[in-house]
């Protein structure tokens, strides 16, 4: 049975975002797993284990109509499946997940074909992993979480039934008329606090990473919200406007956060794409009270995440019924995503845990700066940027004064940001090679 809907509100912002970067944005990489298989398990098996998270999730069989002025999402039936192989050099993760990358280097044509690609990686002819490559229409970060606890959950035998469903996601939220509006007035009454500068759309200049692990600046951030009562993410937030307040120059910045929209338990479950762009500037006068910025950074975070699930195009339409001269609601270029507890840490002897290490950044278009960290017993940070955004040499002092501005800040000598101490606590490296 096929089942037709208009888009949920993140799905939109997913096709208007690629429809925004261009080109590029339309083949941009897209996210990738690799489970574990158990010993023993035969082709049959896992076979009906992806079959079966086909039928639990919509969003893995919908194909996407953008033609109508309000596009649609068309969910089609559970197809057969008989997954195909690939051979991997060895059974580590990390193999598997370079055969998942070089599975996403073709395109997906969401029109046409679902959003979701499968295979098995097997190592000297035997079953190792379920490996998955998946667009950014049909899954976020959460819901790949989400995914993995649905495989281990049916390897290990038990029966799951389906959860809330993007069709009817977006049939709620486009009914509940009163919230459509009241998030269209606030945007629109919050657009012209919006720095211009981190709206600059059109910058081709080459994209660097620098990614870093830190149990002290985890700590830290722990130690700060629990002394403030506020969010670890605000608190990595603070941290990370000061760092580039210093290395660019600035007082204020506007940061595109990510909002999850997860914050109604009925679709805390729901494997779609939820994420959406929320807009916040941060600033800090000379001589501010540390307290008072930490704490103004948190309380405006929650003023926006309440707003952070909203239709891209009726908010364009009414920013320009107001005369704004940028109401594109993509047009912001200075990201923080904060993927909360997510991943494992190095192992010992790893670079990450003693300097910053430099990672070529696959995505070359989108924003000029993109902050993403994920935490746990440590904080991963991965800074990427433009080359005229932050030049190498800023982005590779970057992560290190976000660590220094968190151990600075848990110490308690800071009475305000200008005292902040950002000096470097691990080496900074020089320009990559590649």
């Amino acid at each position: 049975m096929v089942s037709v809907a208009p888009v949920t509100f993140g799905q939109l912002s997913v096709l208007r975002s690629t429809e925004f970067t261009g080109p590029r944005g339309e083949s941009s990489p897209d996210l990738t797993l690799a489970f574990p298989l158990p010993d023993g398990m035969d082709l049959e098996q896992i076979n009906g284990i992806w079959s079966e998270i086909l039928r639990l999730n919509e969003s893995l069989r919908t194909v996407y109509d953008r033609r109508p002025a309000e596009p649609l999402q068309i969910v089609q039936p559970v197809p057969d499946v008989k997954l195909g192989f690939v051979e991997l050099p060895d059974d580590s993760s990390d193999a598997a997940l370079e055969a998942a990358a070089e599975i996403a280097q073709e395109p997906f044509r969401i029109d046409v074909e679902h959003p979701c690609r499968a295979v098995i990686g097997t190592h000297k002819g035997m079953p190792r992993f379920l490996i998955s490559v998946l667009h950014h229409m049909a899954v976020d970060h959460a819901a790949c979480v989400l995914l993995e606890d649905q495989f281990n959950a049916l390897a290990a035998g038990n029966e799951l039934t389906p959860g809330p469903q993007p069709v009817q996601l977006a049939l709620e939220q486009r009914s509940d008329l009163d919230q459509r509006q009241a998030t269209i007035d606030y945007w629109g009454d919050a657009w012209d606090e919006f720095v211009e500068d981190d709206r600059i759309p059109g910058d081709t200049s080459r994209r660097l990473r620098a990614d870093m692990y830190t149990k002290a600046g985890m700590e830290a951030a722990n130690q700060i919200a629990a002394r403030l009562n506020i969010s670890v993410q605000s608190v990595i937030l603070g941290a990370a406007a000061l760092s580039l307040f210093r290395l660019k120059g600035r007082e204020s910045i506007t940061f595109g956060l990510i909002s999850s929209n997860r914050f109604d338990r009925r679709w805390e479950k729901i494997v779609s794409s939820m994420n959406q762009l929320t807009p916040l500037t941060v600033s800090a006068a000379q001589g501010m009270r540390l307290e008072d910025f930490l704490r103004g950074t948190y309380l405006s975070s929650l003023d926006v995440y309440a707003y952070g699930c909203y239709d891209v195009d009726a908010l364009r339409t009414a920013l320009e019924g107001r005369g704004h001269q940028d109401p594109d609601p993509m047009n912001f270029n200075c990201f923080y995503n904060f993927l909360g507890d997510a991943g494992e840490a190095p192992s010992d002897g790893d670079p990450l845990l003693s300097t910053v290490v430099w990672r070529n950044a696959v995505r070359q278009e989108g924003p000029r700066f993109h902050l993403r960290v994920a935490t746990g017993e440590g904080m991963h940070v991965v800074a990427a940027a433009s080359h005229e955004y932050l030049p190498a040499e800023l982005l590779a002092a970057f992560p290190p004064a976000l660590e220094a501005a968190l151990v600075h800040m848990a110490s308690g000598t800071s009475g305000s940001i200008d005292e902040v101490d950002l000096t470097p606590r691990r080496p900074i490296p020089g320009p990559p090679a590649f």
